[in-house]
């Protein structure tokens, strides 16, 4: 499938989604604008900290906003939270600021939500409380996701309106090094069917719904498939089996990053090691279609990086994308 084929960004997105062979990869800022949700951060700030709009306290670091002080200390307690009304986030003139010079007929807008189920849950009662309420008072659980279910639906329909969004990135780190931060079993009881309702209300507002988890997830990607999610991200290289998340579910959803990000982003990196990371994750995951490279490149020092992931994401387009992508 040539180049050309594609009008514009947007049009190659879509067929990316729909699995099709296209003759390069997606590229953030060329075929989609890629933006944080941040109406829901804390908009006052001393020494470095400030509420969200939930009660819980944040503390800015290096690596962004980090919830350091929960609004509950039992899950029990629940009903005490006090919900924000998502009317009252400011979506609109947020909209207007961030999309200046967005053109929504040349690319797609893809919108990272922090804060979903299991985050915005630990949030709210501390993360050692967290887990022991999944079994002190799993129904109580089961309750407040349920109305943070409701809560996220409610502020999607939002987003969709004023930001006109067209995927819809939700994050929710369930991952660690070797292991998910809660069993898969205790997963799939009290997260899966509120992601159900949420993968369903997103398709029904007319977005891609696609999910964030750093870490070890591979033992819920067969789950992920199963609610309709249509990526997955970052699928990061050092913590799953990148070559069997390809094979077993490459047809069926798309593959966002598929990298070793942790060692791109080390401080010691060099331009060959960088090199060889990024082809890496273009050789696992482009074959195949249903594939975005990931350039995402953060940390002070580390700029330099993105010119070479660049360069090397077009090395591999000219050998291996001229004529339409190689099969699996």
């Amino acid at each position: 499938m040539k180049l050309n084929d594609y009008q514009n960004g947007r049009e190659l997105m879509h067929a990316v989604f729909r699995g099709e062979l296209t003759s390069r990869l997606p590229r953030d800022g060329v075929d989609y604008l890629n933006l944080m949700f941040m109406p829901e951060y804390p908009r006052q700030l001393e020494d470095n900290g400030g509420y969200d709009p939930f009660g819980v306290y944040m503390k800015l670091t290096p690596d962004g906003f980090t919830p350091t002080r929960a609004v509950i200390d039992d899950v029990e307690d629940w009903e005490n939270v006090n919900f924000p009304d998502p009317a009252e986030l400011d979506m609109e003139q947020d909209a207007e600021k961030v999309l200046a010079g967005y053109d929504p007929k040349e690319m797609m807008l893809r919108m990272d939500i922090p804060y979903c189920h299991f985050e915005r849950y630990w949030s709210l009662v501390g993360f050692e409380n967290a887990l022991v309420g999944f079994y002190t008072a799993p129904e109580c659980v089961h309750a407040l996701m349920a109305r943070l279910t409701d809560y996220f639906i409610e502020k999607f329909r939002l987003i969709r309106k004023y930001y006109g969004v067209d995927i819809l990135v939700c994050h929710d780190d369930w991952g660690g090094n070797d292991n998910m931060l809660i069993s898969p079993e205790l997963w799939r009881q009290f997260i899966k069917p509120e992601l159900k309702r949420l993968v369903e209300a997103v398709h029904e507002m007319g977005m891609y719904y696609e999910q964030h988890s750093c870490g070890h997830v591979q033992e819920i990607i067969g789950d992920l498939v199963e609610l309709g999610v249509d990526a997955i991200q970052p699928l990061m290289a050092s913590c799953n089996d990148i070559p069997m998340i390809k094979r077993a579910y490459g047809d069926k959803i798309v593959l966002c990053g598929c990298c070793d990000t942790r060692g791109i982003v080390n401080q010691t990196a060099d331009e060959e090691t960088v090199r060889r990371l990024a082809r890496a994750s273009f050789e696992v995951g482009a074959p195949g279609g249903r594939f975005i490279p990931s350039r995402v490149v953060y940390g002070v020092g580390n700029e330099w990086k993105f010119a070479v992931i660049e360069d090397e994401l077009r090395r591999y387009e000219l050998t291996h994308l001229a004529g339409g992508q190689t099969g699996p």
